[in-house]
């Protein structure tokens, strides 16, 4: 496969405009690019590819081998293991959506935690993985996300799963080894899907789902269920009428 494809060698070094705080500490072989910002505390590993604009703040830790495309912001306290990609505009670690009702007001709740995210995971442009209030948003080894694929604070996403575009879960879900996910998924807050799951597109995972079940519909059912009464919709006008027919005898 590389042979049909021109790799683009990113020598190493540091780019003059490149921002790095004194306290960080940055690995053998790695390409800083223009206008990066590393922040305190912060430890890359070696031959890791920063690409202009990305942002990475305080106590991060980033392993080794990964490419950090252009404008990539990565928040305090988030962990990055090695040979992993995060292409552009994506934001790692930003503050869950953690609000109180409190005397007809929201009031926020600080979001502390951060973000775990294991060897050889991909993740599309445009996504965001928030962090939760206490403890960790973990994504997996060899997980693959398309773009703009949204994942809740304190969610755990297991191995080798692919999440196609516009994938939303929300926050607590806790997703098994190898699921699949087609465009515009929704997953409830807290629910637990198990592994090897396919849902087909625009499903909206309302409860837990046991391993090795596809499924499809809004609200989520059996793959062959929701066939046969796909088929039934077109025809429930005519039916309703036949109904009311009957009802008038």
């Amino acid at each position: 496969m590389d042979c049909l494809y021109k790799t683009i060698n990113f020598k190493p070094g540091i780019h003059a405009s490149a921002v790095i705080d004194k306290t960080a500490i940055i690995g053998a072989d790695c390409h800083i690019g223009p206008n990066v910002y590393i922040g305190e505390n912060t430890v890359i590993g070696d031959n890791n590819h920063i690409l202009p604009g990305a942002s990475i703040l305080g106590n991060v830790r980033i392993g080794n081998n990964n490419i950090i495309h252009p404008n990539c912001v990565i928040y305090e306290n988030t962990t990055l293991k090695n040979n992993c990609v995060i292409n552009s505009n994506s934001v790692i670690g930003s503050e869950g959506f953690g609000f109180i009702p409190e005397n007809g007001k929201w009031v926020k709740m600080p979001q502390k935690g951060g973000v775990k995210i294991m060897s050889f995971v991909e993740i599309g442009t445009n996504c965001c993985i928030d962090r939760p209030a206490v403890g960790f948003t973990f994504i997996d080894e060899g997980t693959k996300l398309d773009n703009l694929i949204q994942i809740g604070h304190g969610v755990k996403i297991g191995k080798n799963c692919a999440f196609a575009a516009q994938v939303g879960i929300a926050g607590g879900a806790n997703i098994g080894d190898g699921v699949i996910l087609a465009g515009q998924v929704g997953v409830n807050n807290r629910v637990k899907v198990g592994n090897n799951v396919i849902a087909s597109s625009k499903c909206g995972i309302h409860c837990d789902i046991e391993d090795g079940k596809v499924i499809s519909g809004f609200p989520a059912m059996e793959n062959k269920s929701w066939l046969r009464s796909s088929s039934i919709f077109k025809k429930l006008p005519e039916l309703a009428k036949k109904l009311r027919q009957l009802d008038k005898q």
